[in-house]
């Protein structure tokens, strides 16, 4: 619930934006913005495509009968639900969460920007790992004000697991 679009004016020092991967050609290329590092969460596969079709399909059943009538007529995209499809057929999302990942490798490689990738759901659980990754861009906080920044901020009760290696 955090997006920013990076090519807005008033877009933060840090920036998630999960459609980066659609624009990330454009974007890593432009002089007006500058990006000091790319963090990559990374999720296994089934759970990621797992954790959209459970999006999706809560938002659907919380719609009213007139809002899931007029879906079935045209569909269109849930926040932090299915991405580039409407189908919850079990490979067509994790297909389309490779094709993203690999549009976002193939462009950042162009560059020499630094890229960290970053084990997600453990990036909201395990705080000490967190601030090793995100140790490039902290400069002088130190672990404990991170941390305290973490348990305020972090809400690892929202996160669902969807198998074994999504823990």
């Amino acid at each position: 619930g955090l997006e920013q679009d990076i090519r807005s004016d008033d877009c933060p020092y840090i920036v998630k934006w999960p459609a980066f991967c659609d624009h990330a050609e454009e974007v890593v290329h432009r002089h007006d913005i500058a990006i000091e590092h790319i963090f990559v969460p990374v999720r296994n596969l089934n759970a990621a495509a797992e954790s959209r079709r459970f999006v999706h399909g809560t938002t659907f059943q919380n719609m009213s009968l007139f809002g899931r009538l007029m879906y079935m007529v045209r569909p269109w995209v849930f926040p932090g639900g299915l991405w580039r499809t409407t189908s919850i057929k079990p490979g067509e999302q994790e297909e389309v969460l490779l094709k993203q990942v690999y549009k976002l490798m193939l462009a950042v490689s162009q560059t020499s920007l630094p890229v960290t990738f970053m084990q997600y759901p453990r990036i909201v659980k395990d705080c000490p790992y967190l601030f090793g990754k995100l140790r490039p861009i902290l400069k002088d906080i130190s672990f404990e004000s991170f941390q305290e920044a973490f348990v305020k901020t972090v809400r690892p009760e929202l996160v669902h697991s969807f198998n074994e290696a999504d823990r």
